[in-house]
């Protein structure tokens, strides 16, 4: 019945966008990223993914460089190039308020999330960030430094197919990541 008079049991208000993305890349929270997809997408990881996609190519990024699957990451199907990712990483950099939310979300080098143990006493320490993955033999680093020389830095690696243990891959990148900083 249209005329009937209902009462709300209870009110959730979600936090602000900003807070969900810092959460997000903190923790590297999987689920967060795949909500948001679908979220995006109006309920569709199809949509999002399109929207995504339609996003990033309006703003001239090469977008056959991406090919997605899920929100997250997980699945082997996805692959992106480093090309894309660090043309993405600056395309945010030139917008300052998404930029600035979006960088504030990165794990610091030396003090949070997946970089905490990363760059100790080097310079990269407070002046590197940047969001890591890792799944079956690939890993990925993807961020911002800012170099001794003053320059900010958009990089991104991709590590794939190792020969070496994965702490030795681990090793090799960071020891690249601590070089990179040292431009």
């Amino acid at each position: 019945d249209s005329t009937a008079t209902r009462t709300t049991i209870y009110s959730y208000y979600s936090p602000p966008l900003e807070k969900i993305v810092y959460f997000t890349n903190l923790k590297s929270n999987n689920h967060y990223c795949e909500t948001i997809l679908r979220a995006i997408g109006k309920g569709s990881m199809y949509s999002g993914i399109e929207a995504t996609k339609n996003y990033w190519q309006k703003k001239g990024l090469d977008v056959s460089e991406l090919f997605m699957v899920d929100g997250s990451g997980l699945s082997r199907a996805n692959t992106v190039t480093t090309n894309f990712q660090a043309s993405l990483l600056s395309s945010i950099y030139k917008d300052s308020v998404f930029y600035k939310t979006f960088n504030n979300s990165l794990p610091i080098a030396g003090k949070s999330g997946s970089m905490s143990n990363i760059g100790k006493g080097k310079l990269i320490e407070n002046n590197m960030r940047a969001k890591t993955g890792y799944i079956n033999r690939a890993r990925g680093y993807c961020g911002y430094v800012k170099s001794k020389s003053g320059k900010d830095l958009a990089f991104s690696v991709l590590f794939n197919n190792y020969s070496c243990s994965a702490k030795e891959a681990k090793v090799k990148i960071e020891k690249f990541l601590i070089e990179l900083g040292e431009l």
